[in-house]
């Protein structure tokens, strides 16, 4: 697998991670007078907006990663399929069903 993308995933996860630490440093700062309520809610909004969109960038990464495994099973099934072509000919009868399941499943 690209550990590129895995890496990328995981950078992601760790800047969401910061954020809502960040979102929680907000609170605390807004809960104890050292912020007014416009600044509190408008890096508020700033930060859930840039949590939205690591969300969004994550969700993608992670949709990556996924087709890449698929792939991966696919073509190792594919391979595995390829050594069996030759064997099926000559296969007898409960082979030849072990075969068939295998492929099914």
């Amino acid at each position: 697998m690209n550990g590129t993308v895995l890496d990328n995933l995981e950078t992601l996860r760790s800047q969401k991670a910061k954020l809502q630490h960040a979102v929680e440093r907000l609170i605390d700062s807004f809960a104890e007078g050292l912020i007014e309520k416009d600044q509190f809610a408008s890096r508020m909004a700033r930060t859930k907006s840039r949590i939205a969109d690591l969300d969004s960038r994550s969700k993608s990464c992670a949709g990556d990663v996924d087709q890449r495994e698929q792939l991966r099973l696919a073509t190792k099934r594919l391979r595995e399929l390829a050594t069996v072509g030759p064997e099926l000919g000559s296969a007898d009868w409960q082979r030849k069903r072990e075969i068939i399941r295998t492929v099914a499943h």
